[in-house]
């Protein structure tokens, strides 16, 4: 004779934790979402700043001169290393202004579809994700150029990368 008192019934961790009957789950929902968050926001900062930067690109350099002086700085007291470094980055981004923003569409276009692709629960999402952030990695220090500014931006960008890809990796198990 069976009960249906809830005492005798077996514990049903997947029911009970969130096993959402073949959907995506929680965590990697919430990666998902962080990573929308993060897509929606920088590909409106690209398409606003490519709008403008045609017109602008002339005055980053200025303005940012005027924020070193406004700094209290004195720019004969820097380090030559951190001088030219400084002035290789402010050259760079002045000269690659608009290449820097058709690369951020691009890039964030590409996480997005990877976060679609793995909100699918398909693998080729996890693989496209991969595959983009390394190269974003990649490309800044060119784009930034090889000073102490681009590959400090570029590590940054790793760490950011790695922590993310872990925890993407981590859910792979439900992709297929």
């Amino acid at each position: 004779m069976t009960t249906n008192d809830p005492t005798n019934q077996e514990l049903d961790l997947d029911r009970e934790y969130g096993n959402n009957n073949g959907g995506v789950p929680t965590f990697l929902m919430v990666l998902i979402v962080l990573t929308s968050i993060n897509v929606i926001f920088n590909l409106y900062q690209a398409i606003k700043d490519l709008s403008v930067s045609a017109e602008s690109t002339a005055t980053i350099e200025a303005e940012l001169y005027s924020a070193i002086d406004e700094s209290g700085m004195k720019m004969q007291d820097m380090p030559e290393w951190l001088m030219q470094g400084m002035m290789e980055f402010i050259e760079r981004l002045s000269a690659n202004a608009v290449m820097i923003r058709v690369v951020d569409v691009i890039y964030y276009t590409l996480l997005g579809v990877a976060a679609f692709l793995i909100y699918r629960l398909k693998m080729t999402g996890f693989y496209l994700y991969l595959v983009v952030n390394i190269l974003g990695v990649l490309v800044t220090p060119v784009l930034y150029g090889f000073n102490f500014i681009g590959i400090g931006m570029a590590v940054l960008y790793a760490i950011v990368a790695v922590v993310f890809i872990a925890m993407y990796s981590a859910n792979r198990k439900h992709l297929h």
